[in-house]
């Protein structure tokens, strides 16, 4: 059994503390709640455990020196563009690997991550001005650094994220040489960001990390909160989410899957609990 885990909503301790982007930031309680993580998931029979998350790889590794499991093998970032292999301590070739095993129109799919970069490079150049023009916003909206692939956008306090969103798609539409269907929106109405990505998702991943280990999707699961996870839920035989899930993440688990009564991490604590003899 593959699970894939998502990172902010579900590693979070469970008073909600938002994670860190790197080892030193995290608190006691929260590298004590990761360390019983790992044990749990080195004592289960999961064979493979890995992290799925919109985040990118600089605001990630270091998860993997915290949770320390011996069974995480794999990190997928930036919702599925880009996987680290953790043994070999390198990326892996997620459109060859698609290609290698038959997954032609996945290995299409990659090719969209060269728009996101010239998008990025507009928005860093033009967009970021126009945007808080027609919003009037007087702050600076910089992207999320460290992602190579994703245009990332925090959702400032005074500002509506959905405003934001279909602002930000109607300026893409009439000042790039793209239209807005070239991309895949994501608010994350629990995290506050709005997410402009490729075609690839998180379900891509996961589809692609499951030929490569030689698993059928059936004997795949996998724990996500936010919208941006949905096709990872959909894409495995088993899907989870914790309570402070949002709305259409828990209709989707409860008609495939399984609503837990726990809040962040502890929807996955309580779950291997019950499966470690």
């Amino acid at each position: 059994m593959i699970l894939f885990h998502d990172v902010d909503g579900c590693l979070n301790t469970p008073d909600g503390a938002d994670i860190p982007a790197s080892l030193d930031a995290l608190t006691p309680r929260q590298r004590s709640i990761l360390s019983e993580l790992s044990r749990l998931v080195d004592q289960s029979a999961i064979s493979d455990f890995v992290l799925n998350t919109g985040r990118g790889w600089q605001e990630t590794g270091f998860l993997v020196e915290a949770i320390a499991s011996t069974k995480l093998s794999y990190v997928l970032v930036e919702h599925g563009a880009i996987m680290w292999d953790v043994k070999r301590g390198t990326t892996v070739d997620l459109q060859a690997l698609a290609k290698r095993y038959g997954l032609d129109e996945i290995s299409e799919q990659f090719n969209s991550v060269n728009r996101v970069r010239t998008l990025i490079k507009w928005f860093v150049d033009e967009g970021s001005a126009c945007l808080s023009e027609k919003l009037k916003h007087q702050g600076t909206l910089v992207p999320h650094g460290g992602k190579e692939v994703s245009l990332t956008i925090s959702v400032p306090a005074l500002l509506d994220g959905g405003l934001l969103l279909s602002t930000l798609r109607q300026l893409i539409e009439s000042q790039t040489e793209f239209s807005p269907d070239h991309f895949v929106y994501h608010h994350g109405i629990s995290d506050g960001f709005i997410d402009v990505t490729g075609a690839i998702d998180k379900g891509t991943g996961v589809t692609v990390l499951a030929r490569h280990l030689g698993k059928e999707l059936a004997d795949t699961m996998a724990i996500g909160n936010g919208l941006n996870d949905l096709p990872m839920l959909e894409a495995v035989g088993l899907p989870i989410c914790p309570a402070n899930a949002e709305q259409p993440v828990k209709r989707l688990c409860q008609a495939r899957g399984l609503v837990s009564n726990h809040n962040y991490i502890n929807a996955a604590l309580e779950w291997l609990k019950r499966q470690v003899p």
